[in-house]
């Protein structure tokens, strides 16, 4: 089994909350690799699902900026469940939405600029919450972190080390954690 120590896993059902011991065998479709949590409403059943992967608390207060990047599949079949992305930066009271999706399959690495809510901040928490959820396939998340997009990577002042970029062909978008072979 692949899990996060710290990590709040809330749910309505037996079968409902976030997994990470992948219940039905489905194979990582965030473009990740390993292991990965999964809300499976197929696997919940016959069962309306409203469920909530929690981090732990993150001490941002070093941090100039702020990002969120994490991997996702979300597969829908009627389009009528929900996908969010959430923030806080009082323990879990109150939370913001950052980022929303649903009606589409998606799989995409979602990079979100978080500065206004959780630089400087000493308790920031986020919430990956999947609901309106009935017989709707899944959501899949791999990869998440929150960092400084100024700091992140440090190159040495020597050596053999090649640096290079890799975006989205006809976008130009950059694609982070690119495995080049």
């Amino acid at each position: 089994m692949c899990y996060s120590p710290g990590l709040d896993r809330e749910g309505n059902t037996e079968n409902g909350p976030w997994a990470f011991d992948n219940p039905e065998d489905r194979e990582n479709l965030t473009d990740g690799k390993g292991c990965f949590a999964i809300s499976d409403s197929d696997h919940a059943g016959d069962v309306e699902l409203d469920t909530e992967l929690i981090s732990p608390s993150i001490d941002c207060t070093s941090l100039g900026q702020a990002h969120l990047a994490f991997r996702s599949h979300f597969k829908t079949y009627s389009g009528s469940d929900v996908f969010d992305a959430d923030i806080s930066t009082d323990g879990g009271a109150s939370w913001t939405n950052l980022w929303t999706h649903s009606v589409t399959e998606l799989r995409e690495m979602v990079i979100l600029d978080i500065s206004e809510h959780a630089a400087g901040q000493a308790d920031v928490k986020i919430r990956f919450h999947h609901y309106d959820v009935l017989y709707e396939y899944w959501v899949q998340i791999d990869d998440v972190r929150v960092y400084d997009p100024e700091t992140a990577c440090t190159l040495p002042e020597s050596g053999g080390f090649i640096v290079g970029n890799v975006s989205r062909a006809g976008t130009g978008i950059p694609l982070n954690h690119a495995t080049v072979g």
